[in-house]
């Protein structure tokens, strides 16, 4: 839809005064706005949907504060329309444009491609730019009128704050006891679990002195070579190890070196014979309790000798003078 011409007629402020006394009424803010509307070239014909919105800037800029876009379904006879626009009292002196989207609905509107400008006509002009009147006398002071009815009683408040919690009451006397509950059957038998011996407990009392499970010192550790910390525990039972831990005290910087537990006979162990049951690699912690463990899973008989012994040294001083003991489970 295509606009061919627009124009804005204030009618309200272009009338002349009548000369013969009427009964004053207050003027509104609304003004006449007459338009020619063309489709396609030709004069349009019919009702269309207008919507008026008034914009402080000739493009872009923002929607005047305190109006609302105005819809409004208008009668087109041979390109020519008249309707009534209000927008309150907005007009101050500062320049405003309107916009106008027409279409055959609401949802076809599309906006001309130009704003109109709110242009004054002389007599606002004229009440615009006019010296302000002498301010006439103040009149009497009106009689007092009468006294309004009471007002609805307002909301309840919000509820306020819980008060503190008072103090504690007496304890009441103790109830009397009440009778025994009868026994619950007894619960089903669980799995024998595995026994768990450790290098610190004496097995048994057949075991040498000089074997007893008491952790031992390894005092002169050799880098690259085996280095027995001692024999610790005779093996209680036949059985297979399992979750075999090793934990080392004293031993400083930040080296490694490998743990492992050794099983032997008597006469083995006292000739320093024996057979790796595995190892596992322990770091140094400057001076802490270190440990490692390995899953074991070796079967051992009853009467044979554990003992716990280092090798692959990446310092071995760093191992000096340390204490060792282990535990497993024997299953």
């Amino acid at each position: 839809m295509k606009r061919k011409s627009l124009c804005i007629l204030i009618t309200a402020l272009l009338s002349a005064p009548a000369m013969h006394a009427v009964a004053q009424t207050t003027q509104g803010s609304s003004f006449t706005y007459q338009g020619q509307l063309d489709a396609g070239g030709t004069p349009a014909t019919g009702t269309y949907q207008f919507t008026f919105t008034l914009y402080d800037a000739p493009s872009a800029g923002n929607v005047v504060t305190g109006t609302m876009p105005q819809q409004q379904s208008i009668d087109v006879v041979n390109g020519l329309f008249t309707t009534d626009l209000d927008f309150g009292a907005v007009f101050n002196g500062q320049q405003y444009w309107l916009e106008i989207k027409v279409g055959a609905t609401t949802d076809t509107e599309t906006a001309l491609s130009d704003r109109q400008p709110i242009n004054a006509v002389p007599v606002a002009l004229y009440a615009l730019n006019s010296p302000a009147g002498t301010m006439g006398p103040t009149g009497p002071t009106g009689a007092t009128g009468a006294t309004g009815p009471t007002g609805a009683t307002g909301p309840t408040g919000a509820t306020g704050p819980t008060g503190a919690t008072g103090p504690t009451g007496a304890t009441g006397p103790t109830g009397a006891t009440g009778p025994t509950g009868g026994t619950g059957p007894t619960g089903a038998t669980g799995a024998v679990g595995g026994q768990v011996w450790s290098s610190n407990v004496v097995l048994p009392a057949s075991v040498p002195g000089n074997l007893l499970a008491l952790p031992v010192g390894l005092s002169t550790p050799t880098s690259g070579t085996e280095n027995t910390q001692g024999g610790y525990l005779a093996v209680p039972q036949n059985c297979t190890l399992g979750n075999i831990r090793v934990t080392t005290l004293g031993a400083q910087g930040t080296s490694t070196a490998l743990a492992g537990v050794a099983v032997a006979t008597l006469a083995q162990w006292q000739t320093t014979m024996s057979s790796g049951v595995n190892y596992c690699q322990l770091t140094a912690a400057s001076g802490a309790a270190i440990s490692c463990t390995n899953s074991g899973g070796y079967a051992v008989a009853a009467g044979q000798y554990l003992s716990v012994f280092f090798a692959v040294f990446s310092n071995a001083p760093d191992f000096a003078n340390t204490r060792t003991a282990f535990s497993f489970t024997c299953q």
